[in-house]
C-alpha cells in the first residue's frame, strides 16, 4: 500500500475582500448618521441648550481656571446668560 498524500490546503487570496467590505459598510453608515445629525430642529436644540446651561451654571456665575502660576492664575467669569469676560491678573 502507498503512502497518501497530506492534503495541501489551499489559502484564501481573496480574504481582504471581507475587511475592505466591512470598511465600505461602516463609512457608509458614518455618512448616513452624519447627515441624519445634520438636519436638527432649532427650536429643539435651543430647548436642550438652555437647559444645559440652566443646570451646569444653576443660574450663578462661573469660574473657570484657565491656567497660569498658583499666585496669578488667569480666569474666565462670565454670567448664565452667556456674557464672558476674560481677565489677566
Amino acid at each position: 500500500m502507498r503512502p497518501r498524500k497530506p492534503k495541501v490546503v489551499k489559502e484564501n487570496s481573496e480574504r481582504w475582500l471581507l475587511t475592505y467590505s466591512d470598511l465600505i459598510t461602516l463609512l457608509m453608515i458614518f455618512f448616513i448618521l452624519l447627515y441624519a445629525m445634520s438636519t436638527t430642529n432649532t427650536r429643539k436644540f435651543q430647548d436642550l441648550t438652555g437647559a444645559l446651561k440652566q443646570a451646569f451654571n444653576n443660574g450663578q456665575y462661573q469660574m473657570i481656571t484657565l491656567g497660569g502660576s498658583p499666585g496669578n492664575p488667569r480666569t474666565l467669569s462670565g454670567t448664565a446668560k452667556g456674557k464672558s469676560a476674560l481677565k489677566a491678573n
